[in-house]
Formats: structure tokens, sequence, C-alpha cells
């Protein structure tokens, strides 16, 4: 039957359409709707193998995608149609499967599987829009650059479950405040000196500006501080890995609750390390010492009020409150005035 009229579907056409198709299941993954209850057959170890899975059938189905386009001639459209067909199955298998995991896993678990699930959709419309490229210009470095990127992104091991991801949270959380006070320890080195001025000193006509001695001993105090936050974020892993439980929905929130309250940590701790280089101003390094030592106080608050610690906890708490304390102090009583004209 003739068909006049109406233009015939290309391979071009297939390939954007599969591009939009993932644009929109990517934009309602983003937008967090979520079925609270998730499917209520759950079983934990058969439901991150079934993802695992999907994982690398969407990795054979790219895989397959890619090298048909790989050389001319490319394949028809008749052909092209039923190798994206396969490979929108799967994405909607690993869309499905993202829904069904039910909510009461843990908000921390969440959010790191729909990193994890959007960096795949992400590299397949990277893929996709570069299968359009192939065809229009036969040019192939986009295709197995994200060809690449799908093998990549498909092949993380993910974390199954909250005290995992909490425990992985923290970590990081601990190394960004490790990298602080490697900060801290460069700026010794300059003696306060933002690194990139030493460079153009020989083109000023003024002093360069470094630290005086009561920057020194204010600066020590910083560093204190810093290092106790420290070592909560240490006792805090250690706390999570002995008793921190997925077994009930309450010890759950518990652990999603510490991470949240952990969140800022990294951006007080850079407001506050933004402020030791000459010349020190010390309002607002004392400002920022103090909402530091709030939010590490209020951890180890939660901590001694929650499951994650016992009565054999209380001295290394009680030791690090002091110590939130003792630098707090510290850090304001060498802020004070040297002498009148200070």
């Amino acid at each position: 039957m003739a068909t006049s009229g109406v233009r015939e579907c290309t391979l071009k056409d297939l390939f954007k359409r599969l591009e939009e198709n993932i644009n929109i299941v990517t934009h309602q993954i983003k937008g967090g709707e979520r079925n609270k209850e998730g499917k209520k057959s759950y079983q934990r170890e058969n439901y991150w193998g079934s993802v695992d899975a999907v994982f690398k059938m969407l990795s054979s189905e790219t895989t397959k995608l890619s090298l048909a386009f790989s050389k001319m001639p490319f394949p028809s459209v008749k052909n092209t149609e039923a190798m994206v067909s396969e490979l929108e199955k799967r994405i909607l298998t690993l869309v499905s499967l993202y829904y069904s995991l039910p909510l009461s896993e843990g908000a921390t678990l969440m959010s790191q599987y729909q990193k994890t699930v959007l960096q795949v959709l992400d590299c397949l419309i990277g893929f996709a829009s570069s299968l359009s490229e192939t065809v229009s210009s036969e040019r192939h470095n986009e295709r197995l650059q994200w060809t690449g990127g799908v093998w990549e992104a498909s092949s993380f091991v993910l974390l199954r479950d909250n005290k995992q991801c909490v425990r992985k949270c923290l970590a990081d959380t601990a190394e960004l405040v490790q990298d602080a006070l490697g900060e801290i320890e460069e700026a010794g080195e300059t003696d306060g000196c933002i690194e990139g001025l030493l460079v153009d000193q020989d083109h000023l006509h003024g002093e360069m500006v470094t630290w005086s001695d009561q920057d020194r001993e204010v600066v020590a105090a910083c560093e204190g501080l810093v290092k106790t936050t420290k070592a909560m974020l240490k006792k805090s892993r250690e706390s999570v890995d002995k008793r921190g439980s997925i077994d009930c929905e309450s010890a759950v929130s518990t652990l999603d609750d510490f991470v949240s309250l952990t969140s800022t940590i990294s951006s007080s701790v850079d407001d506050f390390i933004c402020c030791i280089y000459a010349p020190v101003n010390y309002v607002a390094l004392t400002q920022n010492g103090k909402l530091l030592s709030e939010i590490t106080d209020k951890c180890l608050q939660f901590l001694r009020d929650s499951d994650l610690t016992t009565n054999e906890d209380t001295k290394w708490l009680d030791f690090l409150s002091q110590a939130v304390t003792h630098n707090l102090q510290k850090l304001e009583e060498k802020t004070k005035p040297n002498n009148d004209l200070g």
C-alpha cells in the first residue's frame, strides 16, 4: 500500500526517539516521586541480584548497538529498531526496579542508588546522541567514548543497604576534613600567605602579608578544633560499624538522621579554614569556629542519645565534648587583642 506523503523513519529518527525516551524517565527519577511501600514481596538479596543482572544486560545491549555501527554498511532501520527496542526494555526494567525499592530501606541508600541510576541513564543519553552523530557523519569517537561510559557506570559496585551507605558518607566527609587539615599545614609552610600571591610579590611595592605570632597561636587552636571534628567522625563510623542496624525502620531512620546532621560539616570546615590566611579576620574566624563546634557538639549529643552508643562509649564521648569546648575557648582567648593597640 502506498504511503505517499509520510516520511519514512530513519536511523537518526530512531536514535533521537531513544534519547528522548531516556530523557523522560531521567526527569521522572530526578523528580523524586516514589512509592513509599515499594514491592511488598521485596527481598533484599533477590532484589540486588536483579539490579546486577539488568546492569549487565544494559551493558550488553549497548555493546551490540555500538558494534553494529562501528563500520559501514550500517544495519537496516528494521534491524536497528529491534536492537533499540531491546535496549529500551532493559532501561524500563531498571526504572521499574528502582521504583520498587521500599523507602523504608533508607534515605541514604536511596540517594546513593538514585545517583548511580541517573549516571547510567546519563551515559545512555550520551550514547544515543553519539549514534545519531555516527549515522550523520560517520564519526566514531563519541560513540566509543559513551560506550565506555555505559560500561563503567554499569559496573559500579552498588552499596546495598543503608548502613553501608551511611558509613561511606561519613568516610567521604572525614576525607574532606582531612584535606582541610592538609590545607592548614600548607598554609603554615607559606606563613599564612595565600600561595598564589607569592608569585606576584616581586611586582608589589608593599610588604608580603604573613601571620603574626598571635595568628600562629590562633591557627593552632583552629587546627585543634578541626582535628576534634575528624576524631568525632572516626568514632562515629566505628559506632555505625558496631551498632548500626537495618533490621527495623527506627534503626534505619537513626542512621539517616545522623548522616543528615553531619551533612554540613564539610562546608563548615571549608568556611572555617578560608579565614586562616593573612591578614586573619578574627571575627569571621571565631564565628565560623563557633558554628563548627556547634555542629560537632550536636553530632556527639546525637550519638550519646541514640542506640549507636552505649555506656561503654561515655569516656570518648565526654573526652571529645570537652575537646570541642577547650579548643573553642582557646580560639576565643587567642583572638583577643594582645594589648590596647591590638
